[in-house]
């Protein structure tokens, strides 16, 4: 798992022959930054992708660099409840997940509030997999009936 302040470090170290692109997985535009080194332009433009890295927030430095070892490859990597990289992680996997909306779902007489958290779980379900897009439709309709 890439860290922020280690990307920042090479960024300001080896950022004028992209160092911390390669360092990032964006091996291509490490090349580039390789390649143009001499012009020292990628050192100034690595400059300033340092002072970003160091500002920006943990949980958004992981989102953008660090989704596939978050996500897994089709298994879930389970980080304790308060790592910064968790987010909203929850501690079931997407099937779970499904499971369970459907049956909050089937008893659901709740406010607009409810219909609301439970649309915004049905969305989060489809985006990570777990229900396809006619499963989607299918409890959308069903909540929004009831």
């Amino acid at each position: 798992m890439k860290d922020k302040t280690t990307a920042g470090l090479i960024a300001l170290l080896l950022g004028g022959i992209g160092g911390h692109k390669f360092y990032l997985g964006d091996t291509g535009t490490g090349v580039m930054y390789l390649i143009f080194s001499w012009t020292f332009i990628p050192g100034i433009i690595a400059f300033f992708e340092a002072i970003g890295f160091f500002m920006m927030d943990t949980q958004k430095f992981n989102q953008k660099y660090n989704q596939s070892a978050l996500s897994g490859s089709g298994a879930r990597q389970q980080l304790p409840k308060g790592h910064p990289g968790r987010g909203n992680q929850p501690d079931e996997s997407p099937q779970q997940m499904g499971q369970n909306v459907t049956v909050n779902l089937e008893g659901n007489q709740g406010s607009n509030t409810d219909i609301a958290d439970q649309l915004k779980k049905l969305h989060n379900l489809k985006e990570a997999g777990a229900l396809s897009d006619e499963e989607f439709e299918q409890q959308k309709r069903k909540l929004l009936s009831d």
